[in-house]
């Protein structure tokens, strides 16, 4: 059900899913649970569920079937939230036409968030992964 940390003035989330299309509604599932929990408000947490759908979409599509890793951190007044896979390319928005069905994902992160980005993250085994991230102002919720 993924790990929840609580700490005195944040929250963590972690949980790891494989880069399969089954992994995206599951993990959609659980975060809205968790953010629930976290008393993030409705609408905020519809939004935070959108961008991280986005960002393990992309982990998915970039690393089919390997281990990907997901989590949120609350933080009083914002969401950061992360997802991590092994695929070394930086996530790159492109132009895309009227008629695309895919390539919008980064542009609608872009749009719903304050801030995003990408950074590279050797882990105590020796694996690099690549975390792209976004941060979103919830505004004050309940501790």
């Amino acid at each position: 059900m993924g790990d929840t940390v609580i700490r005195k003035t944040r929250q963590e989330w972690r949980f790891p899913a494989f880069g399969v299309p089954q992994a995206a509604r599951l993990v959609r599932r659980l975060a809205a649970r968790e953010l629930a929990l976290w008393g993030v408000p409705p609408d905020r947490a519809d939004l935070a569920i959108v961008v991280l759908n986005e960002l393990a979409a992309n982990a998915i599509v970039h690393s089919p079937g390997r281990l990907i890793w997901i989590s949120m951190v609350r933080t009083r007044s914002a969401l950061l939230l992360q997802v991590a896979d092994q695929c070394m390319l930086p996530p790159v928005q492109r132009d895309v036409a009227e008629t695309d069905e895919s390539g919008r994902g980064l542009h609608l992160i872009k749009y719903l968030t304050e801030a995003d980005g990408h950074r590279y993250h050797r882990d105590p085994n020796g694996a690099m992964w690549k975390v792209v991230w976004a941060r979103m102002d919830i505004g004050q919720v309940r501790a």
